[in-house]
């Protein structure tokens, strides 16, 4: 049966069966085609596809909807958080059932011979593991060492009070502790190099091989590269090669600018053997030869804990079993009792005298990622991560908020559809260089084609119905601070 992968930017191939592609590669194109032109639509990870931004294209299709999820949670999703349970609602409310019409677990998956099991490997540090958060003192912190953004801040949180409790999920976001990652680096190294003893006395070994850590921020990620690539310099083949690196997306200024070439050289080489990732490979990665996973992150998502823990299951060669290391509580925190052995709590080697905070030092206890930044990444035909550039990922992004208020907009009549539909496609190819959408552009092609700004008037029904629906799509695409269209709106012609 023949089949293709259809890239950003092409169109359908109607001469194969089937079509293999991204949500985000058909965000452009899809209108041009019959909602009857699919037969059957399968979904993969349809508990993110189906929830939000990408939600119009699937609705679109009028073909048998099919929906693949490793994460299709219902009743114990009470345990996860607020986004969670939108996930799960919106896709069990979307394929009109109320639990997944079939279910495949881990456990069986195991046992069909399909996965390879996990052991859990628990540590926390002291100030980890400190009930209610730990306590740092005013007299602790070394202020004639703090720049005067962080001198201000400090001052602020010490303002009544001569000591403050921090909560261990702050950790990496507005603190750092140094020594609590030397700690983490130092006991994965031990228990690689000697193994541990489980509550039965047990001797139990981790397997040798790749291992992904699960990071926080990019200088999370950096810092505990440098110490991974340190502590295992001697199993380097030559000083110039890392056993240890990072890559970082959050299409920002923090990004990995060459995250494609150093993942591939993880999957392909044999250096490095660790790669710390903040959320570059915490879903949709696929390298069977990893053998342990590090948590040195925390997340209250159930969904997002238990794709990360996935990244593990894949069978290879030689592989038994993998070891997930957990220096952050998330574990217990989900109830994950697939546990054999157990570690205890690092001793930090001598009490800490000084604090060492972060520039930035914003509290944010939740740490989700939005779902629609995970999805701009695609693969080529070789599994090869493969980024759009700048203004391709514009494109990508207000293509997707404007399927999103679209779908949201009540009580549309043809011809408004039509006219927005074709703001959103001027939009969308005029991406990189907009940051608005205003009465101008009507004076321009296409819209002067089809009756200019008189016939969007008219079309809304008046002026201020046109304005009220431009000041909607610009907060909804740009964001709160778009000029309100009000302001530009000239006078009748």
């Amino acid at each position: 049966m023949s089949c293709y992968v259809l890239r950003a930017g092409r169109r359908f191939q109607d001469e194969k069966r089937i079509t293999i592609t991204t949500l985000q590669s058909m965000i452009n194109i899809y209108r041009d085609y019959s909602s009857g032109y699919f037969d059957l639509v399968i979904t993969d990870e349809c508990h993110r596809s189906i929830y939000g931004k990408w939600s119009g294209i699937l609705k679109y299709f009028d073909g048998i909807q099919i929906g693949l999820t490793a994460t299709p949670f219902t009743s114990e999703i009470e345990t996860g958080d607020e986004e969670d349970r939108e996930f799960v609602r919106d896709t069990l409310r979307f394929f009109e059932v109320d639990q997944p019409t079939f279910r495949y677990d881990l456990r069986q998956a195991v046992n069909d011979g399909y996965l390879v099991p996990y052991q859990i490997y628990k540590a926390k540090t002291v100030k980890t593991a400190a009930e209610g958060g730990f306590e740092v003192k005013k007299d602790e912190l070394d202020w004639s060492a703090m720049s005067p953004k962080v001198r201000e801040e400090f001052e602020r949180l010490f303002a009544s009070t001569d000591s403050i409790k921090v909560d261990p999920n702050a950790l990496e976001r507005k603190f750092t502790i140094p020594e609590r990652n030397r700690a983490i680096v130092r006991e994965f190294k031990q228990v690689m190099e000697n193994g541990y003893t489980d509550a039965k006395g047990v001797l139990r070994k981790p397997l040798i091989g790749k291992t992904i850590v699960f990071a926080v921020t990019k200088r999370h990620a950096e810092t505990l590269a440098q110490m991974f690539d340190e502590a295992f310099a001697h199993e380097k083949p030559s000083p110039e090669a890392r056993y240890a690196d990072f890559v970082v997306s959050g299409f920002g200024k923090d990004d990995t600018l060459d995250a494609a070439t150093r993942i591939k050289r993880f999957k392909k080489e044999k250096f490095p053997q660790i790669l710390v990732s903040v959320n570059m490979l915490d879903t949709g990665f696929d390298a069977p030869e990893v053998v342990n996973l590090v948590m040195a992150r925390f997340t209250r998502s159930v969904i997002l804990y238990r794709q990360m823990r996935g990244r593990g299951t894949r069978k290879a060669r030689g592989k038994a079993l993998f070891t997930l290391f957990d220096f952050v509580g998330v574990t217990d925190y989900h109830d994950d009792d697939e546990t054999m052995p157990e570690g205890g709590i690092i001793r930090e080697s001598r009490p800490r005298s000084r604090h060492e905070p972060r520039t930035l030092l914003t509290l944010d206890v939740d740490d989700h990622i939005d779902p629609t930044t995970r999805e701009w990444v695609t693969i080529d035909d070789n599994g090869n991560f493969v980024f759009l550039d700048p203004d391709e990922q514009q494109a990508a992004l207000l293509a997707a908020r404007f399927e999103a208020w679209f779908n949201s907009q009540p009580g549309l009549h043809s011809d408004q559809k039509r006219l927005l539909l074709t703001i959103g496609e001027y939009i969308k190819a005029n991406a990189g260089r907009l940051e608005g959408f205003t009465l101008d552009h009507f004076v321009v092609p296409p819209f002067s084609n089809i009756g200019g700004l008189q016939r969007a008037i008219q079309t809304f029904g008046s002026e201020e119905g046109l304005v009220r629906v431009l000041d909607s799509l610009n907060q909804a695409l740009f964001g709160p601070g778009t000029t309100e269209v009000a302001l530009e709106l000239p006078t009748n012609q």
